[in-house]
């Protein structure tokens, strides 16, 4: 990854329904290739009637600079008639994409993923200096 700003990795996010409806985690793991960007996802449903159980997806998109855009499409062929639009910025550092996801003419919500990878190595240097 010689690029510092290639998204490829581990990321764990959350997004936010509309509604008043409690947030949803979820975990990911994206490749970057040209800007082209694929993955996989995978998250708890906390609403409909999947509720409670693991619901998986696929990843399909770009980045360009700071901007991230993805779609993301469900396995389960009632969900998958709704793909998912994610529209975030990535930060400077290359470790946090926040943004606005949306079901077109349906909903919408913020969403923020954090990288695991990097964040990782981050508490490493920060317990070596202490260590010091």
């Amino acid at each position: 990854m010689s690029d510092p700003l290639d998204v490829s990795g581990a990321w764990d996010g959350i997004f936010s329904y509309p509604r008043g409806l409690p947030p949803n985690g979820f975990a990911c793991e994206l490749r970057e290739h040209g800007g082209r960007i694929d993955g996989e996802t995978h998250e708890r449903a906390e609403v409909g009637a999947d509720r409670g159980t693991t619901i998986f997806a696929l990843i399909e998109g770009m980045r360009q600079g700071h901007a991230v855009r993805f779609t993301k499409r469900y396995d389960d062929p009632r969900r998958a008639a709704h793909p998912v639009l994610y529209d975030g910025t990535l930060s400077a550092d290359g470790d946090e994409i926040a943004g606005r996801w949306e079901i077109a003419g349906q909903w919408s919500g913020g969403f923020i993923m954090v990288r695991q990878q990097r964040r990782g190595a981050a508490a490493e240097r920060k317990i070596a200096e202490t260590v010091r």
